[in-house]
């Protein structure tokens, strides 16, 4: 029969403290954090309905399902995320829907002091440009939504803006997160209207790291990637337009 594993166990298995010495005290972090890499990197097959996320690892005979704002950060985000932040993130939800709103609302204000001040402290040391930006853009998920159920509707959408133009943002859904709260924010019509008109402010950003996107539009203020400049495609207003319409995001406001 084939297992099937919450993610919840993955929870305090290892840490994800990127660029600084991995603790390799004791063999069973190392062969945690091996077993997930494993589990994560050999999965063939991904199925998404609704609000549901499946990771098939035919191999194991695992399936691993992840449920609300965890379909949204990359799949293998365990890897990549810092666990304490994803710790906080599942508890508080969980007394959400125990409806223990008092308690949930103190867990997701520590998910906020967590990333406003203890993330930049593991930054510090990251080497590898992926490595980074995959940590960036699941942890402003994370904390996106903490500060959306703490009713910051401006934070929210503010904590996601830095990160919607580097390649690790498409391998999540940081863009359908970001035009969700703006929906929420603004409302259908401007957003479909902002979409519609964003090609014209399509312009040339060159980045220091080939990790990031020199293409962008803007919208509501912030930077979506559109194309990289080495693939020698000028993008005209036009061709942002037909773009952005080829993307998923944009169907969540038609």
């Amino acid at each position: 029969m084939r297992q099937f594993i919450a993610i919840i166990l993955t929870i305090g298995l290892f840490s994800c403290n990127h660029g600084k010495t991995e603790d390799t005290s004791t063999n069973s972090k190392s062969d945690n954090f091996d077993f997930l890499e494993t589990l994560y990197h050999q999965c063939d097959t991904i199925i998404e309905s609704a609000d549901t996320l499946m990771i098939v690892n035919s191999k194991l005979d695992t399936t691993i399902i992840e449920t609300g704002i965890f379909t949204f950060l990359q799949h293998d985000y365990p890897l990549t995320t810092p666990h304490n932040l994803i710790d906080l993130s599942k508890t508080a939800i969980q007394y959400d829907k125990l409806g223990q709103k008092e308690k949930a609302g103190k867990f997701y204000k520590n998910i906020v002091d967590f990333y406003l001040n203890e993330r930049p402290k593991q930054l510090k040391g990251f080497s590898d440009m992926n490595r980074y930006l995959q940590y960036e853009v699941n942890s402003a998920i994370l904390c996106s939504y903490a500060y959306e159920k703490l009713k910051d509707k401006e934070n929210a959408i503010m904590i996601l803006q830095p990160f919607l133009a580097n390649v690790e943002a498409w391998n999540s859904k940081i863009h359908d997160r970001y035009i969700e709260l703006c929906i929420g924010k603004f409302g259908i019509d401007k957003v479909r209207t902002e979409l519609n008109s964003c090609g014209k402010t399509v312009q040339l950003k060159k980045q220091n790291a080939p990790e990031m996107e020199d293409w962008v539009v803007n919208v509501f203020g912030a930077d979506i990637g559109v194309g990289n400049s080495f693939n020698s495609e000028v993008i005209s207003s036009p061709r942002a337009d037909s773009l952005i319409k080829e993307m998923d995001f944009y169907k969540l406001a038609q």
